[in-house]
């Protein structure tokens, strides 16, 4: 990676960016990390910068890489045999995999791994692979030559923490740490990885003790340790916690997300905060070191134009072409539903349900009533709300279902088994996969992209869907709140309680369907300014670079 010139608005940056994550769309990608770190890295590289991303070799990617080198990392009392392998992606972004079976094949091949289902404690497995992971990243950006021109390491999510914890401590890297500057980049403080500070769990390395053990015993030694603990259980390690006590910026995904998470959780009011560590997070937003940066999408990417009837709102008749398309697209919902059980096969975890409920499907009670369509992994951030009771002991999506709408679901996670029951109505069908060409047809064909998460970092599935003219319904937090602007490209809801919030979003449901069925033109109206908005990347861009800039000129060490 050659040494090249970094010019921002506000400054310049010397030297290459590494991206360190678990994910990056084109190789490995569960979530919005992934799109996130692609579509950034690739924004860099088409204006010229030095960048290239580093990340795991999971035994279930499918790529062509050159072997570059092998490693020994020193990590949990042995040494291990690592390689480094590269790739490029079709943008023209280098991508570094690190490679070591034992801790990202077999058993381990997935990107993230179910703890439980393996009987092992919270994050057990996942904290201990990424700290392997971090261990071999320090390695490498150390030993290796091709990377000495990195000066800026921009780390994403917890997966990331012990690599600025070894940085920041372990003596092997001062002379390393003196020539980074580190940023990181919280997706979602939901998820913090943390791990007890010393003990084995039936032999295994899953303790910070137990991955470390001199680095360990000199952070309690010293009292340190207490700074990187975690703030609900101080027996615990906390990467994410440490990430944010070490970085020399912290930045997260949205504006609105950057003030919530400096505020403490409410249970009462169904508010979302800081997770136990808003003091901190306060503390950074207070030193002007917290800022939100809006996600963005590669809008080449996801454009209406390339649909099976095309349409955008600068084409003559879009509205038609939309609507034919939707009508298309219900018409042959069975044999979508038979293609994708095809292709799929037993990854369709509930194909054999699917394929009976679509063996009934009337097509006529569907193309009557609003598509309302969701995208999204099915946890309970994301859909938690629609299984909450009502006052009459149904949930409410029970009550919602009750309107004269059709509902399609499409994606994975813990509430699968509750989605299930939706194929015992005939307005519902959730599809228990994902697959990307499925996404597309439903933001093509849909109304309204149903996103009713208890908080939301940023959110990429809204600004999806609006290049789509699928008017997205949301819950006015975080990144929800900094782009959906209500009654023009979507819809928002709030309240101060669960049950304020189940009755604002069920009587905004029954708004929706009127606007649509009785106010046709404000609704194209309202679809056009949609398809018209822009989240890009190369705005935001421009705003991480300028931080980098800003960051390599100061010379404060965090961990002093």
């Amino acid at each position: 990676m050659a040494t090249r010139r970094q010019t921002g608005q506000n400054g310049i940056v010397q030297g290459a960016i590494l991206f360190v994550a678990a994910e990056c769309r084109g190789m490995a990608k569960i979530g919005g990390l992934g799109d996130v770190v692609r579509d950034l890295a690739a924004t860099y590289r088409m204006m010229g910068q030095d960048v290239s991303v580093i990340m795991p070799l999971y035994g279930i990617l499918e790529c062509q890489a050159e072997q570059m080198a092998e490693y020994a990392v020193s990590f949990a009392g042995k040494s291990w045999n690592t390689g480094l392998l590269k790739t490029t992606l079709p943008d023209g972004v280098p991508v570094w995999l690190v490679s070591q079976p034992d801790w990202f094949d077999g058993t381990y091949r997935t990107v993230y791994v179910d703890s439980s289902r393996l009987g092992h404690g919270p994050f057990e497995d996942d904290a201990t692979r990424f700290a392997f992971f971090s261990a071999a990243v320090a390695e490498i950006v150390k030993s290796n030559e091709g990377f000495s021109s990195v000066r800026v390491l921009h780390c994403h999510d917890w997966h990331t923490g012990p690599l600025l914890t070894l940085l920041a401590h372990e003596k092997r890297y001062t002379e390393l740490r003196s020539r980074l500057k580190t940023v990181f980049t919280i997706h979602n403080l939901d998820y913090q990885g943390s791990r007890p500070w010393q003990g084995m769990e039936g032999g295994r390395p899953g303790s910070f003790g137990s991955w470390f053990p001199a680095l360990c015993g000199s952070l309690l030694n010293s009292g340190k340790a207490e700074l990187y603990a975690d703030p609900n259980n101080p027996s615990c390690y906390d990467p994410m916690r440490a990430a944010i006590r070490l970085a020399d910026m912290v930045t997260t995904v949205s504006p609105t997300y950057a003030r919530e998470i400096t505020m403490p959780d409410e249970p009462e009011s169904n508010f979302v905060g800081g997770r136990g560590l808003e003091s901190d997070l306060g503390t950074l937003a207070a030193a002007g070191r917290l800022p939100g940066i809006l996600n963005g999408i590669d809008y080449s990417q996801h454009d209406p134009k390339q649909l099976e009837v095309p349409y955008d709102a600068d084409m003559d008749g879009w509205r038609q072409k939309r609507i034919l398309g939707r009508e298309r697209f219900v018409d042959g919902i069975p044999g979508w539903v038979r293609a994708l059980a095809e292709k799929h096969g037993p990854r369709f975890a509930n194909r054999e349900r699917i394929l009976d409920a679509v063996a009934h499907f009337e097509p006529l009670l569907w193309k009557n009533r609003a598509l309302f369509v969701a995208v999204t992994r099915t946890v309970a951030q994301k859909f938690g709300i629609l299984f909450s009771g009502m006052k009459d002991g149904r949930t409410l999506l029970e009550h919602i279902l009750d309107r004269p709408l059709a509902l399609i679901v499409l994606g994975t996670g813990e509430l699968d088994g509750w989605l299930d029951s939706l194929m015992q109505r005939p307005n519902a069908l959730f599809l228990n996969l994902f697959d990307a060409a499925a996404a597309t047809r439903l933001y093509g064909a849909g109304d309204v992209f149903l996103m009713p998460s208890d908080f939301e970092p940023c959110g990429i599935s809204q600004l999806i869907s609006m290049r789509y003219g699928c008017l997205p319904l949301v819950h006015d937090i975080g990144g929800l709140h900094d782009t959906v602007a209500h009654g023009e490209t979507g819809f928002i809801y709030g309240g101060g309680s669960l049950h304020a919030q189940q009755k604002t979003l069920l009587s905004l449901v029954d708004d929706v369907i009127w606007l649509r069925e009785n106010r046709s033109g404000r609704w194209a109206e309202m679809q056009e300014k949609a398809m018209r908005t822009r989240f890009a990347w190369p705005t935001q861009a421009e705003r991480y670079l300028q931080l980098y800039a800003s960051i390599t000129k100061q010379g404060a060490d965090p961990s002093a």
